[in-house]
């Protein structure tokens, strides 16, 4: 799922517009990939993978979850994406499983809008729901890692 796209379509792979991916594919739930030159703070363990108590930026494209959180193959998993501002956080089956902050856009200016698309192969969804939020809810907060 991208979210904050922004601009043309083509400035990833020449296919998808500038934006951040909350990647759903079985094995990388949550993962987090950076298209097409945007930038995010997403604190990470040394194998990359996220950690919201670390000192550490991952300056890469990519940053993996730390905890598997789907569910068994076959079975549906639920994915929530919480946006605020320049901040996202990424849950599966209600655990939080990467958060970030200070999205960017390539040109630096901060992301907090865009569009919403679907990148995926064969891909069953259903009770889709977009709601708008002004805070995060206090546990979501917690472990994301927004509040001490």
């Amino acid at each position: 799922m991208l979210y904050h796209c922004q601009e043309e379509h083509g400035a990833f792979w020449n296919v998808w517009k500038s934006s951040l991916e909350f990647q759903i594919q079985e094995g990388d739930f949550g993962d987090l990939y950076k298209l097409a030159g945007t930038r995010a703070k997403v604190k990470v363990n040394k194998d990359q993978s996220w950690n919201p108590k670390s000192e550490t930026i991952n300056n890469g494209i990519r940053t993996i979850t730390s905890v598997d959180a789907e569910s068994p193959h076959g079975e549906w998993t639920r994915v929530d994406l919480y946006v605020i501002g320049d901040k996202a956080v990424h849950a599966t089956n209600g655990k939080v499983v990467l958060a970030l902050s200070e999205a960017k856009a390539k040109d630096g200016t901060v992301l907090n809008s865009g569009q919403i698309q679907s990148e995926n192969t064969e891909c069953y969804m259903k009770g889709i729901n977009i709601r708008p939020i002004s805070e995060f809810l206090k546990k979501i907060q917690k472990q994301a890692g927004f509040t001490r």
